[in-house]
């Protein structure tokens, strides 16, 4: 994978910093699949990966230095068109019972590559480096902060994710979502009861409310939407305050 293939950036810069400068948005790079765990799993498979952390460490040192290589450069295309706001890594590294790797591989395999993209993300001012990981994420939320990191997101409550807990130990870590999205299939009143932790986390800042995953397909619509305007409500309330 070659950052310089013709081609792989095909925006036109002219007409993107004209909406920029008409909308005054913020500029993200990264998403899926810019994972340095989450794309050599989909490239190799879960298991073939894990496995790789034993028998072939180098190589799994050599792709996740490589991708990282390839996302800077991709990245430094961007940052020389439009001032960029945000990085995002999407990981999906964690399940019920935490990291899929223990965290002394988290440190030795992964933080190399996380120093690279803060250093990276601090030369050009992005004042956001996210990480998108399901499941029990408090392994990573430790390491990472460490390593650039200053928002996590989506804390599934099911996985004993309590977002209340995190703004208690991180008071400055950016958190996205973390209601119970169990909450809207239940009743009017526990979504209810579930939104008002929105409110709370709102008051202490650095929040950005919504439930923890995809919304399953039992819950009915007005639920949603009820809940969505009062989440809503709830933000411009702490806009004002």
């Amino acid at each position: 994978m070659n950052p310089e293939t013709a081609g792989r950036i095909a925006e036109d810069w002219k007409a993107f910093r004209a909406r920029l400068r008409a909308t005054g948005e913020a500029v993200q790079v990264g998403w899926f699949p810019y994972g340095v765990f989450g794309m050599p799993r989909d490239l190799m498979g879960v298991e073939a990966l894990l496995i790789g952390f034993y028998e072939t460490p180098d190589m799994i040192r050599d792709m996740m230095q490589h991708l990282t290589t390839l996302w800077i450069r991709l990245w430094e295309h961007v940052a020389a068109e439009v001032r960029m706001d945000h990085i995002h890594i999407w990981e999906d590294m964690s399940g019920r019972q935490g990291s899929l790797i223990s965290p002394a591989m988290v440190e030795e395999f992964m933080m190399p590559c996380y120093d690279r993209i803060a250093d990276f993300a601090r030369g050009i001012g992005a004042r956001v480096v996210s990480v998108d990981t399901d499941g029990d994420c408090s392994e990573l939320v430790a390491i990472m902060t460490r390593h650039g990191v200053n928002m996590f997101f989506p804390f599934e409550v099911q996985a004993g994710n309590d977002i209340l807990d995190y703004r208690r130990r991180y008071p400055t870590l950016g958190i996205e979502c973390g209601l119970d999205k169990r909450a809207l299939a239940a009743s009017i009143e526990e979504t209810d009861r579930e939104v008002e932790r929105a409110g709370a986390m709102l008051r202490m800042g650095r929040q950005g409310p919504g439930f923890d995953h995809m919304i399953p397909p039992d819950v009915p619509w007005e639920r949603f939407a009820h809940a969505a305007h009062r989440i809503k409500a709830l933000c411009n309330e702490a806009g004002r305050e």
